[in-house]
């Protein structure tokens, strides 16, 4: 996939990936984890993150179908990292993991970024996220401030 494209779609999902601030005793936690997945049709990548009380969703486009089902969980930092690199790596981009020893690796043309999968399994919020829309509403941040 494109490294732009990446960037881009890591940007979508910021708001629920949070900050590195640890969070003051008695507030809740940030986001644990991000799953990255390639969607059954095998043409997009989906990123899917909450931190309780979002959820975000972003699909990107590969540069060509993978007829491999594939999904990965990941630390919050190595997304924002590897975003990082794509900003610097302008490009293609490959996303590889293994299972031994349970690493993923995003590779640039001049850079590699190496970290580990998390073990835990990711909350099943796809239920949550409803799949068909009747109807969109777009609300403004002057509105939003209001609240």
């Amino acid at each position: 996939m494109d490294a732009t494209d990446f960037r881009r779609a890591v940007a979508r999902i910021l708001p629920t990936i949070g900050n590195d601030n640890q969070p003051e005793a008695g507030e809740p936690s940030s986001i644990a984890a991000v799953q990255l997945a390639i969607t059954p049709d095998g043409h997009d990548l989906h990123l899917l993150t909450t931190d309780g009380y979002r959820i975000s969703s972003h699909l990107t486009p590969l540069e060509a179908p993978t007829g491999a089902r594939w999904e990965v969980v990941v630390a919050p930092q190595v997304v924002r990292l590897a975003a990082r690199l794509a900003g610097a790596n302008p490009g293609p981009l490959q996303i590889t993991d293994s299972d031994e020893p349970k690493q993923i690796a995003f590779r640039y043309e001049k850079a590699e970024l190496v970290a580990s999968k998390l073990w835990q399994p990711f909350p099943n919020i796809n239920g949550a996220m409803p799949s068909k829309f009747r109807f969109t509403a777009l609300v403004g941040p002057a509105y939003l401030k209001k609240m």
